[in-house]
């Protein structure tokens, strides 16, 4: 898109088209942001970057629900909100526990029995 957008500046303009490095381009567009502005294709120019912005923002940060894993009901007597723990990969905040929506964590050294209390408790519910 930014080889497109520049090639389509730097015939329309006579002026020659940068390299094609990530950085060049955006410095040649930049320069001419004025110009695109202005010209009669400046609402497409707009859409498409405000697409490519989106979909860089969703690569770099996903949707909070695509970091976190369901591991079910919360074990906790009277507590009806479901665990979650960070999806592999994925760095969140308290990313070193597994907690419930009510507050309710566990530390690493309490997952293995976390995970049987969640097997009885389905069992129960089942």
């Amino acid at each position: 898109m930014l080889i497109a957008w520049s090639s389509s500046v730097a015939e329309e303009k006579g002026t020659p088209a940068p390299g094609s490095s990530v950085r060049r381009l955006t410095h040649f567009l930049l320069t001419h942001l004025h110009w695109l502005a202005t010209s009669t294709e400046a609402v497409v120019f707009a859409d498409e970057i405000e697409n490519l912005t989106t979909e860089a923002r969703r690569t770099i940060d996903p949707a909070p629900e695509a970091r976190l894993i369901t591991l079910g009901r919360c074990v906790e007597p009277d507590c009806a909100e479901i665990i979650t723990a960070a999806a592999p990969g994925r760095r969140i905040l308290n990313s070193r526990s597994i907690s419930c929506a009510a507050g309710h964590s566990w530390e690493v050294h309490e997952w293995f029995l976390l995970q049987s209390r969640i097997e009885q408790k389905k069992g129960v519910s089942a």
